[in-house]
C-alpha cells in the first residue's frame, strides 16, 4: 500500500490524526514520507492526480477540509 493511501485511510480512521492534519498538513504529509507531488495534490485537492498517485478509483474530498468519521 503507497504512503498517500496509508494516510488517507489514517485520516478517515483517527480523529486526533484529522485534527493534526487540519492544524499542521505539511508535518504529517512530511512525516508520512509523501512526495512533493502527493503532497501539493493533497494541499490542492486534486482529486484526480490523487486517484492517478493513489491507485484508488472512489477517492472524495471536500475542498479545504477534512470529513471526520467522529468527534
Amino acid at each position: 500500500m503507497s504512503k498517500l493511501v496509508d494516510l488517507m485511510k489514517d485520516l478517515g480512521q483517527d480523529a486526533s490524526l484529522a485534527n493534526e492534519y487540519q492544524n499542521d498538513a505539511d508535518g504529517v504529509m512530511k512525516r508520512y514520507g509523501l512526495s512533493d507531488e502527493e503532497c501539493a495534490a493533497m494541499k490542492s485537492c486534486d482529486v484526480d492526480k490523487i486517484k492517478q498517485m493513489s491507485g484508488l478509483s472512489d477517492v472524495h474530498v471536500t475542498t479545504n477540509s477534512t470529513i471526520k468519521a467522529f468527534e
